[in-house]
């Protein structure tokens, strides 16, 4: 079969939820890859068919300028819910091309914003030189064409990245392209060093080496809960709570592959052990509510997210779930405001957030 062939029928191929789950599972626990970093690619757009398949190249480096224009940094701004009379710390905006980078045949990049968060950083990119059918191919779910990162220097650690087109201006010819990353790396890092690929049929049509994209400081809110769990006769206990900008996180204790008596190698009965985890805290979270100053409530639910408001494990990482240990979180595509979030509610139980 050859790579077109193979492309459409994953294209083809459809997945109830709970094998959908099992391979979102499988992906984020991944500890190997074509990276020494073990960088492993999520591309949101193209949706959970698309991230069977991850690839790593080598571009090329160069510093430059380019314009902006107005419409497309506005885009960045309604993307992550910014609203420029009350923008938020997380979120920073770079002018006059600080931080940029060139393509070999010319063609510019510039990084116009980002909103790190925890162990998350999402970078917008304003591309240039990119004509108006190269915009419609990314954007036609029929085409293998897409925006995609080459080289990714998380200081070797694990990390997923996502990459997606989200606004396009055919007057100025330029796509604002954005980049979510997640990584322990980004809780301690100064920088993310990382190249742009424009990819057709798994070739690199366009690369941009040498962003060196800042990572700024971040805040979050957290509290103690006492709520237990229990999967398949087994106990748990949810006992902290944190919201990042990025993404709402809840961590606490189980019981153990070790503890259920499961042998490890039972690939089987490990993934009824943690998929039996992650069904107990997406139900006992299932209602749970962010309280706002002026006396609203959102469920977070509700909060837009790239896994249709699922929890997942947090940073791709089953081993502390087989080990005893939980932490889950649900990831948001807009960013939330923690100067007006003053509590959680779980379980009809308010927790005050500080």
């Amino acid at each position: 079969m050859n790579w077109n062939d193979y492309h459409e029928e994953m294209d083809r191929a459809s997945f109830d939820p709970a094998f959908r789950r099992r391979v979102i599972h499988a992906l984020l626990a991944a500890q190997q890859g074509g990276k020494e970093e073990k960088t492993m690619k999520k591309t949101m757009k193209k949706g959970l068919r698309r991230t069977l398949i991850a690839a790593a190249v080598l571009a090329f480096a160069a510093v430059s300028a380019i314009a902006i224009t107005a419409s497309l940094r506005d885009s960045a701004r309604q993307d992550m819910g910014i609203q420029t009379e009350q923008t938020i710390a997380e979120w920073t905006e770079y002018e006059d091309g600080t931080v940029s980078a060139q393509s070999k045949t010319g063609s510019k990049v510039e990084c116009i914003s980002t909103m790190c968060s925890g162990d998350t950083c999402e970078v917008y990119l304003l591309v240039n030189g990119v004509d108006a059918q190269t915009a419609a191919d990314i954007e036609n779910e029929q085409l293998w064409c897409e925006w995609d990162f080459g080289y990714v220097d998380t200081g070797h650690q694990n990390a997923t990245i996502g990459v997606q087109q989200v606004a396009y201006d055919a007057d100025a010819q330029q796509s604002l392209v954005r980049v979510s990353a997640a990584s322990v790396y980004f809780e301690t890092a100064k920088e993310l060093k990382m190249e742009l690929v424009l990819r057709r049929d798994g070739e690199i049509a366009r690369a941009y080496g040498g962003l060196t994209i800042p990572i700024t400081q971040s805040q979050a809110l957290q509290c103690a809960v006492d709520l237990p769990i229990e999967s398949a006769g087994l106990s748990g206990m949810l006992t902290g709570v944190r919201v990042y900008a990025g993404y709402v996180e809840v961590v606490g204790s189980c019981a153990s592959l070790a503890d259920a008596g499961i042998d490890e190698t039972d690939f089987g009965a490990v993934d009824a052990f943690v998929g039996g985890w992650h069904t107990a805290i997406s139900e006992a979270l299932s209602g749970a509510e962010l309280a706002y100053a002026d006396g609203t409530r959102t469920g977070i639910a509700e909060l837009p997210s790239p896994f249709a408001g699922e929890w997942i494990f947090s940073n791709g990482e089953l081993v502390p779930v087989e080990q005893g240990q939980l932490q889950m979180r649900h990831v948001c595509t807009q960013a939330l405001d923690l100067t007006q979030i003053t509590a959680i509610g779980i379980g009809g139980i308010e927790y005050p957030l500080g």
